[in-house]
């Protein structure tokens, strides 16, 4: 945030003001009428949806952005990796909304122009392709483990393996379709013993990543776009991921 120093004169009219009272009043003023600069930074990603049309996911939310991306293998959509567009402007009282709708207009257009139709379609066949089934076997060995542990934790560790499994096409979609029926079913089995709270809950994600060194590293954060952030950043140099965890805390 900025204000530009002839502005704060102007409304100051050079006097002294004493009061935090005058000075938190004088500051409102200022940002009614546009002195205040404010930054507006979106998210986006370009897709094919599946009447081969070209559409534009934009948020102010990252974290919307890469749960978007994180679905679209259920689906076979190819989508376009995370960009952002940031401005920083004056902001007139009423207009905040316009602008960021602006924004997200400037963004679209940059990704309209760098991703083309054909780009994607000549993805399409590779995204459509099923797994292979390579890691079924150890899979299920797990889950029939699991499912005597009756631990939530370990089934929430389960579905995380089954889901990196899928995106990864080492399992078809009708195996994971089959381990999933089989998870819901010991979910219902367990419902009888969930505690329903309405205290306040926060939820953590954690990674394991394995760099290029060989070094294995836990990361947590209460934030899910930092966790694959960091997942996109050790990928980049070399190294590997497992799936996201998360946990919820109830204080």
């Amino acid at each position: 945030m900025t204000i530009r120093l002839e502005q704060i004169a102007s409304v100051f009219d050079g006097s002294v003001v004493n009061k935090d009272l005058q000075i938190a009043e004088d500051f409102s003023k200022m940002a009614e009428m546009g002195y205040i600069d404010k930054e507006f930074t979106m998210f986006g990603a370009a897709f094919l949806d599946t009447g081969s049309s070209m559409r534009y996911i934009i948020s102010s939310k990252k974290d919307e952005i890469y749960r978007f991306i994180e679905s679209c293998p259920y689906s076979n959509t190819g989508v376009s990796p995370v960009r952002f567009h940031t401005e920083i402007c004056p902001v007139p009282s009423g207009y905040e909304a316009d602008i960021a709708q602006q924004v997200k207009i400037r963004l679209a257009k940059e990704l309209q122009a760098s991703y083309k139709k054909d780009l994607f379609l000549g993805l399409q066949p590779l995204v459509s392709i099923d797994g292979n089934d390579s890691v079924y076997a150890i899979l299920l060995e797990w889950l029939e483990k699991a499912e005597d542990l009756f631990d939530k934790d370990i089934l929430f560790a389960f579905e995380g393996l089954l889901d990196l499994a899928y995106k990864k096409k080492l399992l078809t979609k009708r195996s994971l379709g089959e381990c999933s029926q089989r998870l819901r079913k010991i979910h219902k089995q367990m419902e009888d013993d969930m505690i329903m709270s309405d205290t306040f809950e926060k939820n953590f994600y954690g990674v394991a990543t394995l760099d290029a060194a060989g070094d294995l590293k836990y990361t947590v954060n209460a934030q899910y776009a930092s966790i694959v952030d960091h997942i996109l950043n050790v990928q980049e140099q070399g190294g590997v991921a497992g799936p996201i965890f998360w946990l919820q805390f109830t204080p």
